[in-house]
């Protein structure tokens, strides 16, 4: 992230440049810099998407792990331990 930022802010920067000198006119600038932007964008979203995704399959399992009344009820100490770690671990 800290590398795909300043690099789609630069690129921005040149195409935006690019687009005010030719108005117009498709110039071979733009062409070059407007492949480097898509591609930056994308891996801004990817970089991002992925840890979101995993954050929210975290909370997902904890909370079904939590809400199982077969796991906790009746106490049984090796599961209930097992369980109490597991859901330790995801926090």
């Amino acid at each position: 992230i800290a590398t795909i930022i300043p690099t789609t802010i630069f690129s921005l920067f040149m195409v935006f440049h690019a687009v005010k000198d030719n108005f117009g006119r498709i110039s071979q600038e733009l062409l070059f810099s407007l492949p480097l932007v898509i591609f930056c964008v994308f891996s801004f979203f990817a970089l991002v998407n992925a840890p979101s995704q995993l954050h929210s399959t975290i909370c997902n399992t904890k909370s079904a792990l939590c809400a199982n009344t077969h796991i906790w009820f009746p106490y049984r100490p090796n599961v209930y331990h097992s369980a109490l770690a597991f859901v330790c671990h995801l926090d």
